[in-house]
């Protein structure tokens, strides 16, 4: 009886791993149609939510660790602190990045952050020694402050100002459901590919997916805008 639950539930969750990778393939479709119609100036915020849900592909260390660790013999203290220290540059670095997206805007920081993503990424896939995944990490560290929750509502509330509360919390939501679809599909392409070559697959993601639609749809989120925002929109509260 224990064997069959087991086969079951083993069966339960390789189904919903497929389900999931078929779900981002429909996802990108939904990303190629919100780009076609952002040039066509059709309002929608499908693109920047799904350049989010993209970029934090990088909290795939949950299922990759294991494979990690097996394939190169590092430790746990060596894979999980590489992360951390990601973590901390990105506090540390925060009062700058949100400095910085007041001068220059969120448009050019958030593409930096592409930048560095699918650079962390790259390095850690390509070169897989010690000192590079630390290193990779921490290009992963600047890439957390500067492309995703942070920016990301920095440059709406440059965008559309007040207005922005409603796009923040939809982004909010969307972007929640990442390790909920890029766990199992992290897992899934390791087995396939292995972990390497699935970063490098994410990579390509931060590359090709979400450097062009910070490119595309952010055009209005500038350092002088958002001064003109705040100017405009700012009232004393008694």
């Amino acid at each position: 009886f224990l064997r069959t639950y087991l086969h079951f539930v083993e069966s339960i969750t390789r189904g919903i791993g497929k389900f999931a990778m078929y779900l981002l393939f429909v996802m990108m479709g939904i990303l190629f149609w919100s780009s076609i119609t952002k040039f066509m100036h059709v309002p929608s915020m499908w693109t920047l939510e799904m350049a989010q849900f993209t970029l934090v592909a990088y909290y795939m260390l949950g299922a990759l660790s294991q494979d990690i660790a097996l394939s190169t013999g590092w430790s746990g203290t060596l894979i999980f602190g590489a992360f951390s220290g990601a973590l901390l540059l990105s506090g540390l670095i925060s009062r700058r990045g949100g400095r910085l997206i007041d001068k220059v805007g969120g448009r050019r920081v958030m593409m930096a952050g592409s930048l560095c993503a699918a650079a962390g990424l790259a390095v850690i896939g390509l070169f897989p020694h010690p000192v590079t995944y630390v290193a990779g990490w921490l290009l992963l560290g600047l890439a957390m402050r500067f492309a995703t929750y942070d920016a990301a509502f920095a440059s709406l509330t440059q965008i559309v100002g007040q207005d922005a509360r409603r796009a923040i919390s939809y982004l909010t939501l969307f972007g929640g459901l990442a390790s909920t679809v890029f766990w199992p599909v992290s897992h899934y392409l390791a087995l396939g590919i292995g972990w390497a070559d699935t970063l490098l697959v994410y990579a390509a993601l931060n590359l090709f997916v979400c450097l062009p639609i910070h490119w595309m749809v952010l055009h209005a989120a500038r350092g002088e805008r958002a001064a003109e925002r705040v100017a405009e929109t700012s009232t004393p509260h008694l």
